[in-house]
């Protein structure tokens, strides 16, 4: 199988992604429902194996970042996970960590001294994020291609989606790699304006299973 490296410039940000792909690999229209229904299996089976799992989101402005917000979640267990969060703005870093051992709660903020909490004193707790957004969208296309991430096979799917803005359109392009077995494996989504082609939110996700990782107390 031939293969070959390809360069995709976007919003002329000067930002160069490359990946993998097969050189007689073709692009072509895909159905909504393959992909919802790709994304509800791999969900299901997200939740219930041990991950690792990288998010970070950009936002800019004149093709410059002017925030970054980078997260970290390591599942094990139920009883035992850790979640890291740091925030980069105005050439200030900030950061907090926390892990979950048992009932035990540990938590450090800007690698300061860590404190433990009995969540059993404190009630119910847990963490989780979520978006969404909404809009009039003028034109949607999504399709799919065979690409490589390194060695390994994927399948990429590319939602793009132009809506109306107040500075005239704004394009929103989604993509997602799922490997041959189904699993998860990379998203990606760019928000930008259409004319002048500018970038305004960029955020990226990155999986991996069954992680060769230690979760362990750092304090008695």
């Amino acid at each position: 199988m031939k293969r070959a490296v390809i360069f995709v410039l976007l919003f002329g940000s000067g930002i160069l992604f490359a990946f993998s792909g097969n050189a007689n690999a073709q692009k072509k229209v895909a159905e909504f429902k393959e992909l919802y229904g790709l994304e509800a299996k791999a969900q299901r089976t997200l939740y219930s194996r041990q991950r690792r799992v990288e998010r970070n989101n950009e936002m800019f402005e004149n093709s410059v970042v002017v925030k970054s917000d980078y997260s970290l979640y390591e599942y094990l267990a139920d009883d035992k996970s850790r979640y890291v969060s740091r925030r980069m703005e105005g050439g200030k870093t900030s950061e907090t960590e926390s892990i979950f051992l048992g009932y035990f709660r540990y938590t450090r903020t800007d690698n300061g001294p860590w404190t433990k909490t009995d969540m059993r004193a404190v009630g119910d707790f847990g963490t989780g994020s979520g978006s969404s957004a909404g809009g009039g969208c003028a034109v949607r296309q999504l399709t799919v291609e065979s690409v490589f991430i390194g060695n390994f096979p994927a399948r990429l799917f590319e939602k793009i989606d132009i809506s109306k803005h107040d500075d005239g359109l704004l394009v929103e392009e989604e993509r997602t790699w799922f490997g041959e077995n189904g699993d998860l494996l990379q998203e990606e989504s760019i928000t930008g304006t259409y004319s002048p082609r500018t970038m305004m939110i960029r955020t990226s996700v990155k999986y991996e299973y069954e992680p060769n990782i230690k979760i362990d107390a750092p304090i008695p």
